[in-house]
């Protein structure tokens, strides 16, 4: 019987699991984009809450989880995380009702990140260009340098 989600990342090799296995769509992001995945299969199980944490853990124990499971049966807040001086969202009770949110805010970082390549590119094009009219080619600056 499966107990859980876990999220990986594409071919990422796993032991066997009483988990349903999601992949990662997508490398290099950041956890947002997976932990939505998870709230969303969550949300489709038709669960109103669950446990999500990143896979580097050590000192995480299952006390940790009954703490703050049972703080978010006490308070009506999206997002339960443990404190210590500072929030650790890498481990904490989530509301899957989030998903939405989570799907706007990885839309709009999408598109920010778009920006700053194409903004990234056209400076480098136009560094390019530059290099090529004081130097005639890549090659010869490269000569030049070394």
């Amino acid at each position: 019987m499966r107990t859980g989600f876990v999220i990986a990342a594409p071919g990422q090799p796993l032991p066997e699991l009483r988990a349903e296995v999601l992949r990662d769509e997508v490398r290099g992001v950041g956890p947002l984009v997976a932990t939505g995945r998870g709230l969303r299969a969550v949300a489709e199980a038709g669960l109103e809450r669950a446990f999500v944490c990143a896979v580097d853990m050590p000192y995480l124990n299952s006390e940790l989880i009954g703490v703050l499971a049972a703080a978010a049966d006490r308070v009506p807040a999206d997002i339960v995380l443990p404190w210590d001086g500072r929030a650790h969202y890498l481990a904490g009770i989530y509301r899957s009702a989030l998903t939405e949110q989570i799907a706007v805010r990885c839309r709009a970082q999408h598109a920010r990140a778009g920006r700053v390549r194409r903004y990234a590119a056209d400076r480098d094009a136009t560094a390019a260009s530059a290099d090529q009219r004081q130097h005639g080619s890549r090659s010869a600056l490269s000569a030049a340098i070394r």
